[in-house]
């Protein structure tokens, strides 16, 4: 799961049998109050992944509603489809495994409101600069040390 994440790249994983969903991308649904904080994925890149069945018997709230809702299974991709503002992809993938969307449009919405469909996401194979995905460089050094 990535949630209230930006620049993140998950590619090259073997992913097999989870219950839940293989990959869902989210945007932080509770309130909060601290201005600095952002609560949606950005710029999120599902690559090429290796991914068997999933989305079986998804263990979270309204999980078995909206297996339901797709039809007996999550999909491999679950996206809410929320997006911080119309320039900034919340989430690009490689077109070899299935995305959906549960059809949200704002923070903290209900999953009540949810229209699930398929969804067309733009290709990672777009340019990105991928110079600042990872952890910070003073991170980095105190791991290292």
């Amino acid at each position: 799961m990535v949630m209230a994440n930006e620049k993140v790249w998950v590619e090259g994983n073997i992913l097999r049998d989870n219950p839940t969903a293989p990959f869902m991308v989210v945007a932080y649904n509770q309130a909060f109050d601290d201005p600095n904080y952002n609560p949606y994925a950005r710029e999120v890149v599902i690559a090429e992944n290796d991914v068997d069945r999933g989305g079986y018997a998804p263990d979270l709230e309204g999980g078995e509603v909206l297996a339901q809702m797709f039809g007996g299974a999550l999909p491999p991709i679950l996206w809410d489809g929320i997006q911080s503002d119309s320039y900034t992809p919340a989430l690009s993938t490689t077109h070899t495994i299935a995305a959906w969307t549960l059809g949200l449009s704002k923070q903290g919405q209900s999953i009540a409101e949810a229209q699930p469909a398929p969804v067309e996401l733009p290709s990672y194979s777009q340019n990105w600069e991928l110079g600042d995905i990872g952890a910070p460089t003073a991170l980095l050094a105190r791991l290292e040390g």
